[in-house]
């Protein structure tokens, strides 16, 4: 699966916090050295407030789960596409 010289690698963080999207995704850029990207795969997701019903759940509840779900990993596309374009321009 993989070709010779590539490497498969993996980070966590939590993609709402906006230190994190703030400086250029350190967590990533730590765990990845800052190497170019040829592929990107994002899956966020947050369970969300206990009581699971939009007529009791508070803003902020639901305000925080649109922004772990939605937003948060559309900012950290953004932030890495640069990345990604560098990626594109490697040789095989």
């Amino acid at each position: 699966m993989a070709r010779a010289g590539a490497s498969v690698g993996a980070g966590d963080a939590d993609a709402a916090a906006s230190s994190v999207l703030g400086d250029a995704t350190s967590a990533e850029d730590a765990s990845l050295a800052g190497a170019p990207l040829d592929r990107l795969l994002l899956n966020a997701g947050i369970y969300g407030p206990a009581a699971q019903d939009v007529a009791t759940a508070s803003e902020a509840e639901i305000g925080h789960l649109f922004l772990s779900n939605a937003v948060a990993p559309l900012r950290l596309a953004r932030a890495l596409a640069p990345r990604l374009a560098g990626g594109r321009k490697r040789k095989a």
